[in-house]
């Protein structure tokens, strides 16, 4: 699809490095929109994604501008829905400006009215700049988050007994945790 200043059509394989690393720089990117993560999702559920990428036309020519990754779900006896993103509450479009966004929501939209899907879900944490105030919004997600203090005893100490009975189970049967890198890998 053709906009004034972005070109939006769907990824390759080639364009795997280019999309994480758009992810991994933008301010609103998640692992979930990694391609690793749709890649799984795909193997684990054995669906098909749609994976469309926003382009510059003019200067800087094919820097990526914006992303939308889509998975199309299937219920029985349905065409089902084109989704951003299924089993989890953050994903949707990212992109470097509202009119590019707009963009990416619209060509989602004009894919799937040509496949003859009925649906199109985007799960964003963040509102959308440029939503067309003729679609439907609903919120059937709920999202919970939660600030957690600097001390893991304040936090400890706020919860009720028997779940904190239920978070020092594994440490008194042994279980141990440590953060780091590589080299904590069995390479």
């Amino acid at each position: 699809m053709l906009s004034s200043t972005v070109f939006i059509r769907p990824t390759t394989s080639q364009d795997q490095g280019a999309w994480n690393h758009y992810v991994c720089n933008h301010p609103g990117g998640t692992a979930y929109q990694l391609s690793g993560f749709i890649r799984a999702v795909e193997a684990a559920y054995r669906l098909k994604s749609i994976c469309f990428v926003a382009q510059s036309r003019q200067q800087n020519q094919g820097r990526v501008q914006g992303i939308l990754p889509l998975i199309h779900l299937h219920a029985p006896f349905t065409k089902g829905a084109l989704v951003s993103l299924p089993y989890c509450d953050a994903g949707g479009v990212l992109a470097d400006s509202p009119e590019t966004e707009a963009a990416l929501l619209a060509h989602a939209m004009a894919y799937a009215a040509q496949k003859k899907i009925p649906e199109v879900a985007i799960r964003s944490v963040k509102p959308f700049a440029g939503l067309d105030p003729n679609l439907t919004r609903h919120s059937g997600k709920v999202r919970m988050v939660r600030a957690l203090p600097d001390d893991p005893n304040c936090l400890l100490g706020s919860l009720k007994s028997k779940v904190r009975s239920q978070v020092k189970k594994p440490m008194r049967d042994g279980l141990k945790f440590h953060m780091g890198g590589r080299r904590l890998l069995p390479l």
